[in-house]
């Protein structure tokens, strides 16, 4: 018959290699799951002069990963190889690099210098020394240049024979070298079967992912003799193997939690809107007026445009900082809280319909009242405000901190900030703390719309459980260990299972109520600390309340051992 390449060869009827996998139920521990198969080699398939060549292939869900292929090379196709690589290794050293010295190996180099020396004695001269020089520079008693010196004396034969070997790098690597491995392949045993067949046992690990529940693995083979495929071995039937995993036993049902709903609620902004001093007027362009006073109008727009809320009123308090005497101090609050309200009554009735018009679910518009209900208050010298200020300070250190808290002893106010500005602080106070006892505070005063009853209690998807049982069912253990632990349940218990802190796992499920799950899973955390008395105990238990899980303990490795060595299925039947 002919082979690929249309040579004749002779044909032998070759018997197929055989793949199987011992276990198809496969387990998934910390996030990943080893896949195993054999593959069982005849003996018309071990030709010492062949390589034989296996390509697995493992398909999960959607996605497609090529494993590390598996080389099976006879002892006369290696020995063929190992010369192979011997005589490519000679031809590449038979190769002049490009950074070799021109003149040592393209140049008749004793000739060269025997002309030099007679017809360029300059040139000569500096050759002996390890100065730079130009050979560009010199010429020949008859005028001829040194680069056609060069020319002259230059193999280039040589140089066509050294390019002509690099052009056949590629060529002469086909034609010596093939794949094949000194190092032991990746496999865990061979084993030698009685009828002359090898079984060779692979061992791939796969990390799990989401929505894992099944593996499909595909192989492929061919056999080569030296640089020739002969033989095709077609891709089979594919081995299914079914991924089980502890959270089997998770409860992903929705998890509720108890929420307090109040009719009315307050929210509060505060706006550093300065004033010139002892003066009451809302300038825009003073300091950084224009962003805070922008900020308080977003927030207007927000809650007048809410579905949810409306705006009973806003409360407006405004201070000063205790310069001056405190009856000048209190009416110069209450002038600037009441600029502004003006100022902001006047931004509000400005507003157009968009910013309060509000759309309920059957589609129809309704409009918030934009007459908002504004209040002004003064809250005069905010000495309270200060005295935190000063406490909470990290430039004033803990002396200058109590020196100044001293003077708050002093009862009237005047005293107490005249005895203030004759402390070696007070320029620092002045600049750094009192401009925030200048702070413009604005309370919404809310309440939801519809609602009647001052509080409701509802119940609501509890959205950190729910977090951490997505990330459990994503093997995402760590995340979920972090998000589940607190509640303390099943699904903490598996997440803390699963991460190998058998100990807590034990703890939490200790404090469950007694099911089959829960024995169960006892049972396997007792049979991975080797304690094969409760692991036996809490099994038996497990399967007596729920027949079902018989089947389910054989899948579990942890577990499949301690039936067999202590008989548990004769245990459902006594």
């Amino acid at each position: 018959m002919k082979d690929i390449d249309g040579e004749m060869v002779a044909y032998e009827e070759l018997e197929a290699a055989v793949v199987s996998a011992r276990f198809r139920n496969v387990t998934e521990r910390n996030g990943k799951v080893d896949i195993s198969f054999n593959i069982t080699v005849p003996p018309s398939m071990q030709d010492p002069g062949w390589q034989v060549r296996f390509y697995p292939k493992l398909t999960i869900n959607d996605s497609i990963t090529q494993l590390e292929g598996i080389l099976l090379t006879g002892e006369r196709y290696l020995a063929k190889k190992l010369r192979g690589y011997q005589l490519y290794s000679d031809f590449i050293n038979s190769i002049i690099p490009d950074d070799a010295d021109f003149e040592v190996y393209f140049t008749y180099k004793n000739a060269l210098e025997t002309f030099i020396k007679r017809n360029i004695p300059q040139l000569w001269e500096f050759r002996q020394d390890t100065t730079f020089y130009n050979p560009a520079d010199f010429h020949t008693y008859y005028g001829m240049p040194f680069k056609e010196v060069l020319d002259h004396f230059t193999r280039h034969l040589r140089i066509k024979r050294n390019e002509y070997r690099k052009s056949r790098i590629d060529e002469m690597y086909r034609r010596y070298v093939a794949p094949y491995k000194t190092e032991p392949i990746k496999l865990d045993s061979v084993i030698n079967e009685t009828d002359g067949s090898k079984t060779y046992k692979y061992t791939h690990t796969i990390r799990t992912r989401k929505g894992m529940s099944k593996a499909y693995l595909n192989l492929r083979g061919e056999i080569w003799e030296g640089n020739r495929k002969i033989y095709d071995m077609p891709q089979g039937e594919p081995l299914v193997y079914y991924i089980s995993t502890l959270n089997f036993f998770a409860d992903t049902s929705t998890r509720y939690m108890m929420e307090v709903i109040h009719r009315n609620l307050a929210q509060k902004i505060t706006a550093d809107i300065r004033f010139k001093v002892g003066k009451s007027e809302i300038s825009e362009e003073l300091a950084d007026n224009q962003r805070q006073i922008g900020m308080v109008k977003e927030m207007i727009q927000e809650i007048l445009s809410s579905n949810l809320y409306e705006v009973d009123s806003i409360t407006i308090k405004a201070g000063c900082s205790p310069e001056g005497s405190v009856k000048l101090n209190d009416k110069l609050a209450r002038e600037r809280a009441q600029s502004i309200k003006k100022y902001f009554e006047n931004y509000t009735k400005g507003l157009t319909v968009e910013y309060f018009a509000t759309m309920d679910s059957a589609g129809k518009f309704s409009y918030n009242k934009n007459d908002l209900s504004f209040i002004a208050k003064s809250q005069g010298e905010n000495w309270d405000l200060m005295k935190q200020l000063v406490k909470d300070d990290t430039y004033l250190n803990d002396n200058e901190k109590d020196m100044i808290l001293s003077l708050f002893q002093t009862c009237d106010l005047d005293s107490r900030e005249l005895e203030l500005r004759k402390s070696r602080n007070y320029d620092y106070l002045s600049e750094t703390i009192y401009p925030l006892l200048r702070k413009v505070e604005f309370d919404f005063w809310l309440s939801r719309k519809g609602m009647i009853q001052d509080t409701i209690h509802s119940t609501v998807p509890d959205a950190t459980y729910m977090e951490g049982v997505a990330a459990l069912m994503d093997f995402d253990y760590k995340n979920a260990v972090r998000l589940l632990g607190p509640y303390r349940d099943m699904n903490a218990a598996l997440s803390y299972l699963n991460s190998n802190y058998e100990n807590t796992a034990i703890a939490i499920l200790s404090e469950l109520p007694v099911t089959a799950k829960q024995q169960y899973l006892l049972a396997i955390c007792h049979a991975r600390k080797d304690e094969e008395p409760e692991a036996v105990r809490f099994l038996t238990s497990a399967v007596m309340m729920d027949n079902s899980l018989f089947f389910r303990m054989n899948l579990d490795p942890e577990v499949s051992y301690i039936a067999k060595k202590y008989n548990i299925e004769q245990s459902l039947y006594e």
